[in-house]
């Protein structure tokens, strides 16, 4: 079962993230790569000036050639003590995005657990990729990414959908247990990242934007996103999109209200070592 944090221990969780993103800003910069938080970290850097009070995680994004370059040049950048992991170098890691954590804590959730995936503290990285200018093509582009991504969770998980909303949830378990345990082995994390990174490209791209390992959010116009600019989040300077106010409107609407308690939702792990 998830753990309860105390407030120091959330606090704790949180300066530390800093650190990495902090790192993060620093290397993109001296590399000239652009990123941008993304998702709950820039809806708190707008609603709140740093973390949404009980969220426990950083997201960010780097658009598609910036993150493959960023995946090349980091390892051999980042200050010892962190490293960045994706699922070809990481066991049990069923993300097709990127983390970059803290080697000396454990942040584990029950599908980490159940892959043996020693996961450390961490701020996930996000590719960002242009859709296809046909639209029927894009909404294949956006399709294959997300089966693909299922596909990696139902390797290394006996229930991806565990902890999930959906309707009839003991038959969705069993239906995931027998595709873990048959089909499931089947398909290579190898395979499955190279086919990915295939099929999120576009021979035709357009002005629209999306990030294959969530394909069913957005998509982002260009203008919106970009040219990146300035946030203030915490006590960093980091980057965020051009238009932050048409961005969280479109993915939450009245992002300023406040959701009610019971939807306050948190990643809090099964194993936590700060």
């Amino acid at each position: 079962m998830p753990v309860a944090y105390t407030a120091d221990d959330l606090e704790k969780v949180h300066q530390r993230e800093l650190t990495i993103l902090a790192t993060i800003d620093r290397i993109c910069r001296n590399e000239g790569l652009d990123y941008q938080i993304t998702g709950g970290t820039c809806l708190g850097a707008v609603r709140h000036g740093g973390f949404i009070p009980w969220d426990d995680d950083i997201d960010i994004f780097l658009p598609e050639d910036d993150y493959f370059r960023f995946i090349e040049v980091a390892p051999d950048l980042l200050p010892e003590g962190m490293s960045l992991h994706t699922t070809l170098n990481t066991h049990g890691f069923a993300p097709l995005w990127t983390k970059v954590w803290l080697d000396d804590t454990l942040f584990m959730d029950t599908h980490c657990v159940e892959a043996n995936c020693m996961q450390g503290l961490f701020v996930d990285v996000f590719p960002f990729f242009r859709l296809d200018r046909n639209q029927t093509k894009a909404k294949k582009q956006r399709r294959r990414c997300l089966l693909l991504q299922q596909r990696s969770y139902f390797h290394w998980y006996s229930n991806p959908a565990e902890g999930l909303s959906v309707p009839f949830p003991h038959v969705v378990a069993l239906g995931c247990k027998l595709v873990h345990h048959t089909i499931a082995h089947g398909w290579s994390s190898q395979s499955l990242y190279k086919r990915f990174c295939e099929v999120a490209r576009s021979d035709n791209p357009g002005d629209l934007w999306f990030t294959p390992t969530y394909a069913n959010w957005g998509p982002y116009p260009h203008d919106i996103l970009f040219p990146s600019q300035d946030m203030a989040f915490e006590s960093l300077t980091v980057r965020g999109p051009a238009d932050p106010d048409a961005y969280l409107t479109l993915d939450y609407g009245d992002y300023m209200t406040l959701p009610p308690e019971g939807k306050r939702h948190t990643h809090a792990p099964t194993i936590l070592k700060l």
